[in-house]
């Protein structure tokens, strides 16, 4: 499966309950990253690895995008892995 994108860290705004959400983390937590609904959009969803995505393409991504209107690149989910 091709990545969407690697692991950029947290974004550099992040809001205050995102952070310390994430450092309550501490080493449990790793991969920290972020999406933007653009990047989302672009990806090619029907590689076949794709199929653990459950239904995220189908689901998500829609509402993603109706809550960033006609500026994808407004909106970003925030995201880490369980260690």
């Amino acid at each position: 499966m091709v990545p969407i994108a690697a692991p950029r860290g947290l974004p550099p705004d992040v809001c205050l309950e995102i952070q310390e959400e994430s450092d309550s983390w501490d080493l449990d937590g790793y991969a920290h990253s972020y999406l933007l609904v653009s990047e989302l959009v672009a990806y090619n969803w029907d590689q076949p690895a794709a199929r653990f995505a459950n239904d995220f393409p189908e689901n998500v991504i829609p509402k993603l995008k109706a809550l960033a209107g006609d500026d994808l690149t407004s909106v970003r989910i925030v995201f880490w892995f369980d260690n």
